[in-house]
C-alpha cells in the first residue's frame, strides 16, 4: 500500500502545487497530537485517498509550533486542520478535527470541482 507524498515545507508545497498545476492539503498539525496521529493512520490510509492525493493534491504537513507559514492566513482552534486550497492559494474548504474517510474523500471530491 502506498502512502501520501507529503511535502513537510509550506513555500516547498505551494510552488509544487503551481509547478503541477494541483490542489494543495494543508494539514496543520503538532507533536504527539492523538487527533493528528488518528487521521494519518485513519482516514489518511485509505486506498482511494491516497491514490488520489498523489494525482490531484499537493499535501503539506506543517508544525504549528515549528514550522513556518501564514499563521494569521491559517488559523485554527485545534489539530489536526486541513485546508483545501486552490494552486492560488484561495481556500475552497476546511476540515477542523477527526474526519471519516468518507467525509474526507468527498471534500476532495468537491474541491476538485472547485478547481
Amino acid at each position: 500500500m502506498a502512502d501520501i507524498n507529503w511535502i513537510e515545507n509550506y513555500e516547498q508545497g505551494l510552488s509544487l502545487a503551481k509547478k503541477e498545476n494541483k490542489l494543495i492539503v494543508l494539514m496543520l498539525s503538532k507533536q504527539n497530537c492523538k487527533a493528528c496521529e488518528a487521521m494519518e493512520y485513519g482516514a489518511l490510509d485509505d486506498d482511494d485517498i491516497v491514490e488520489d492525493a498523489n494525482e490531484n493534491f499537493v499535501f503539506i504537513h506543517v508544525d504549528v509550533y515549528h514550522d513556518t507559514f501564514p499563521k494569521k492566513r491559517f488559523s485554527y482552534i485545534g489539530t489536526p486542520t486541513f485546508y483545501f486550497l486552490n494552486k492560488d492559494i484561495k481556500r475552497l474548504d476546511r476540515i477542523m478535527g477527526v474526519a471519516s474517510s468518507k467525509e474526507f474523500f468527498q471534500t476532495m471530491q468537491k474541491v476538485k470541482k472547485q478547481k
